[in-house]
């Protein structure tokens, strides 16, 4: 009995050890996040926290474990004739993987330009996209959501504006949208959450068949344990 529980705890603790490279879905490749004026444009250094704040343009983004998050807004008149704010991310998908993008847009201006838009695509394949532009200005809200296969995939947020005619008005648009990830191959007695009971069945048939198979190879070992403990206490639709 003491001899099982030592290799019980050995599983346990090897698993744990290997938990971070499953827990992390969103895994960056490129990005390219920036505000932009006429005079100034600042860009994000690297893929930490952005906060940026310039003269009609600005954005607030994140680049986290199993989403992206941003907000950004921009507006134009008479010294800002282009402005920009504008999220772009490429990331990798090493397993399959639900997801839900949901985003809200406002485009208003009179004579002056102003798009707000969203865009999502495997890289080098066809894309959910939606654009909200003058003259058909006002607020939009739009929601999508699916299944993911590995590979490499695109997410692109920007609001812009231009007026070449400062007279007659300015314009303004705003984006807000977040991407989040949900994988929940390891809700075993499907209940709707990964929980003691998934963590129990996988053990019961550890080394000795597929029922506790999380990652789809065909049997039940450090790898299957592993994506359990990383999706643990994870709500699943």
């Amino acid at each position: 009995m003491a001899h099982r529980s030592l290799k019980c705890g050995t599983i346990v603790i090897s698993a744990l050890l290997s938990v971070q490279a499953f827990a992390q879905l969103v895994n960056p490749v490129s990005q390219n996040r920036y505000v932009q004026n006429t005079s100034t444009t600042v860009t994000a250094p690297d893929f930490g926290h952005f906060q940026a704040s310039i003269v009609c343009a600005s954005q607030t983004s994140d680049i986290l474990a199993n989403s992206l998050q941003a907000v950004g807004a921009i507006c134009t008149g008479d010294t800002q004739r282009i402005t920009r704010s504008h999220y772009g991310v490429i990331f990798d998908l090493s397993v399959p993987t639900d997801y839900t993008l949901a985003c809200d847009f406002t485009a208003n201006g009179s004579t002056a330009f102003a798009e707000s838009s969203v865009q999502f695509r495997p890289v080098g394949g066809t894309d959910i996209h939606f654009h909200l532009v003058t003259p058909v200005s006002g607020e939009r809200h739009v929601s999508f959501s699916g299944s993911l296969q590995p590979g490499q995939y695109e997410l692109i947020l920007y609001a812009r504006g231009s007026n070449a005619d400062p007279i007659g008005g300015g314009s303004n648009g705003s984006f807000s949208g977040t991407l989040t990830l949900v994988r929940c191959t390891a809700d075993l007695n499907i209940d709707g959450i990964v929980d003691l009971t998934d963590l129990s069945l996988l053990l019961s048939c550890f080394g000795a068949g597929s029922c506790g198979d999380v990652d789809a190879d065909g049997d039940s070992d450090l790898s299957d344990l592993a994506q359990l403990l990383a999706q643990f206490g994870q709500a699943c639709e």
